[in-house]
């Protein structure tokens, strides 16, 4: 299966020479006096719940028109009937056919679909905001069809950069589309970038938790279970992005992310562990001194950021710092958490490296989660891939057309070697 994109040559990470943050600069779509329409894509997921949430308690501000899930039944039937969508889209007929039940039932006409062709048919109908909260390799496609048709693209799907950053820019460009992340990192270097100028700062700085293993032993680590890495101390996230803040590739893929949002090289890019989640990103300027954005660590800011763009909003209570007490920041144990030096060098390496490494890190994952490998077994499987000759295999293609290629490659070799 290709990727249906149509687009020029690609560009080099290291050579990315307009952000997608300069390019939101140019684009003025928005009078806040009227009601925004938002696309749900991943309605049923952890963000897409919150983002939600933000909609029903600002349905004058803003009408969800339609909602893209998988085969939550439950999650999608109670969303239906409490914003009675235009359109809602799960992946099969089956889950398709209990929400058509449950909404007939409280008199709920929602044009209820299923399958990728209506996913992308009623994506194509046009939003003002879509919110893509579908996770890894599945969310890439439908991402790049919400660019095309939707005003603004707030995406926790980092996974779309990775696999197709240079795509990504040339989409946002082509189709005047601004895109917000709504990762808090991310999120926050938006805001502190707001109206200052390139070279008046020398890098950025992105924090992270350290996860569940922070002040673990390399023993409690090998022997650590699902449920101890779902166990995260700070944020409540989906099962796949909290196994990778405990490895610590998220942070890496976050540092990958940053280089194409605000057009810095990976060196220009810093990681400092901690653990109170309260800061979520830093600018250091040229002077030495530091530009720090916090807040509680609450998904719900940066996606109502994203929902209110460019203007601000008053849907939160402010956060009080004599109640947090000390913050702390530590320099990260690379050693200890190997996947993130993994994932960055892959990054250098070459676009087809980054793909890799990416697709292995997701069946690594799934694998852990459905137990049929031990955690400290996600960085072999990662590293045995990034260093197999599937690049071989690829050179000098396409390799944005050839992604689901090069991922079907990844999956086979692993399973063939790792899987009992």
């Amino acid at each position: 299966m290709a990727l249906s994109l149509q687009h020029t040559t690609p560009i080099q990470i290291s050579k990315v020479t307009q952000s997608v943050f300069n390019l939101n600069k140019s684009i003025n779509k928005f009078d806040n006096h009227l009601q925004r329409k938002v696309l749900l894509l991943g309605g049923s997921g952890s963000v897409g719940r919150q983002a939600f949430e933000l909609c029903i308690e600002h349905q004058d501000k803003f009408k969800i028109k339609t909602i893209i899930s998988g085969k939550n039944t439950l999650e999608t039937i109670k969303q239906g009937i409490v914003s009675k969508p235009q359109y809602i889209v799960m992946s099969d007929k089956e889950s398709a056919d209990i929400v058509i039940k449950a909404l007939r039932e409280h008199r709920i006409e929602t044009k209820v679909l299923y399958g990728v062709n209506s996913q992308k048919e009623v994506i194509s109908y046009g939003y003002n905001i879509a919110i893509t909260a579908i996770p890894g390799i599945q969310g890439v496609d439908l991402t790049f069809e919400a660019i095309k048709y939707s005003d603004l693209v707030a995406f926790a799907n980092k996974e779309t950069i990775i696999y197709a950053g240079e795509l990504m820019i040339e989409y946002a460009k082509l189709y005047n589309t601004i895109i917000i992340p709504i990762d808090s990192e991310h999120n926050a270097i938006f805001q502190i970038l707001d109206g200052i100028e390139e070279k008046k700062f020398r890098k950025i700085i992105l924090t992270a938790s350290g996860g569940p293993l922070l002040n673990k032993t390399f023993k409690e680590m090998k022997d650590a279970s699902v449920s101890d890495i779902l166990n995260h101390p700070t944020w409540k996230m989906g099962k796949k992005i909290t196994v990778d803040s405990a490895t610590l590739f998220n942070k890496a893929l976050e540092v990958i992310e940053a280089s194409y949002l605000f057009g810095t090289s990976l060196d220009e890019i810093d990681v400092i562990i901690h653990p109170q989640s309260i800061v979520h990103g830093m600018i250091q300027m040229n002077d030495g001194s530091l530009l720090m954005h916090a807040s509680a660590p609450d998904m719900k800011l940066p996606i109502s950021y994203a929902l209110s763009w460019p203007y601000q909003n008053n849907f939160h209570k402010a956060m009080d710092l004599t109640a947090i007490g000390n913050l702390t920041f530590i320099k990260p144990d690379y050693d200890k958490f190997p996947m993130f030096k993994l994932a960055i060098d892959s990054a250098k390496d070459s676009i087809i490296s980054r793909i890799i490494m990416n697709y292995a890190n997701e069946v690594a994952v799934n694998m852990f989660l459905e137990k049929k490998i031990k955690f400290f077994q996600i960085y072999q499987v990662v590293e045995f891939a990034v260093s197999s000759s599937i690049q071989k295999s690829f050179n000098n293609k396409d390799l944005f057309k050839e992604l689901y290629n090069i991922c079907y490659a990844v999956d086979s070799i692993i399973r063939g070697k790792f899987e009992v």
